[in-house]
């Protein structure tokens, strides 16, 4: 899709702060221009991320051409977050999907779904392109971040974070 995404893990508290009031989503995407100290937190408050750049979208098609469906199922099992700028799209996690997330991310790891996906030879990235053959993006930069990623999930579980995704 070509679209950059970043991934914060965030208090249950804050959330329900972003809920109430998309706008108070400004404090991470115009940090610049908003002090989080609007909403009761440190001026030098940022949330801990994972970024996975333009790979988001084509990672979760290698993630289910690997035949790994049920994690690719729970990437995309989201609560969306409204907020003011149609061109931003802003989700996050409930625990439970985020529990059961970080259980399927670390049942594989990046280097068995390239090779899956490399044995294959014909899976497709988010705009049908075959990986390795035509697709604009390597396999190796698709996944990336996706060890980065379940390490990230599995710490914001034992932290109780809620876990929210931002493209824009």
């Amino acid at each position: 899709m070509g679209i950059l995404t970043t991934v914060y893990q965030i208090s249950p508290e804050l959330l329900g702060q972003f809920l109430a009031d998309g706008d108070n989503l400004d404090i991470i995407l115009y940090a610049d221009e908003r002090s989080p100290e609007i909403l009761g937190l440190a001026a030098d408050w940022q949330p801990p991320l994972c970024r996975f750049d333009k790979q988001w979208d084509d990672m979760i098609c290698a993630i289910k051409g690997a035949g790994f469906k049920s994690t690719a199922v729970l990437l995309e099992t989201v609560q969306p977050i409204a907020y003011k700028y149609s061109d931003h799209y802003i989700r996050y996690w409930t625990p439970d999907t985020a529990v059961k997330l970080a259980t399927q991310l670390t049942q594989t790891s990046a280097e068995e779904i390239k090779h899956i996906c490399a044995k294959k030879g014909n899976v497709r990235d988010d705009e049908g392109y075959i990986f390795g053959v035509d697709a604009r993006y390597s396999l190796d930069y698709v996944l990336s971040s996706y060890d980065q990623f379940a390490t990230f999930v599995q710490q914001a579980i034992v932290q109780e974070q809620i876990i929210i995704a931002i493209s824009a």
